[in-house]
């Protein structure tokens, strides 16, 4: 087994197991368990990122054939979009996650809530403006 097929077939292994992943942050429905599986989760496809990313190199380096270059190329967007789309979904889950458990723990910080409060809490002195009786002694009006 030459070289080549070796680092391909590696490839392929992290390939297998990303589309694992991929698939599973496509399954999270609205209600996840809880942030340390999700985070998990991230955490385990940043790193078969990486992974992947050094064998790609690898295996573009050793072609030497443009065809399958271009080929190999595409494969690698494929995945790296695929990757992209799972991150961006799982960072939103976390944030959203996060807020959630934050507006629980401290249902007080609920905007709404301050905005009222603040509002009826306010209490401002009346003023008191003089109407101008277009008298000449303009400038006591100001005074």
């Amino acid at each position: 087994m030459d070289k080549m097929s070796k680092v391909i077939e590696k490839r392929s292994s992290v390939r297998s197991s990303i589309t694992k992943l991929v698939k599973k942050v496509q399954a999270l429905g609205e209600e996840t368990e809880d942030l340390n599986s999700l985070s998990e989760l991230l955490e385990l496809i940043e790193t078969k990122e990486e992974i992947l990313k050094k064998y790609d190199s690898e295996v573009e380096d050793l072609i030497t054939d443009p065809e399958k270059f271009k080929v190999e190329l595409k494969g690698s967007e494929e995945y790296d979009d695929k990757i992209l789309s799972a991150k961006i979904k799982l960072k939103s889950k976390l944030k959203t996650f996060t807020e959630k458990t934050v507006q629980e723990s401290h249902p007080s910080l609920n905007k709404s809530n301050i905005s009222e409060n603040a509002a009826s809490a306010l209490k401002l002195p009346k003023l008191e403006i003089p109407r101008f009786s277009g008298d000449s002694n303009f400038m006591e009006f100001f005074g």
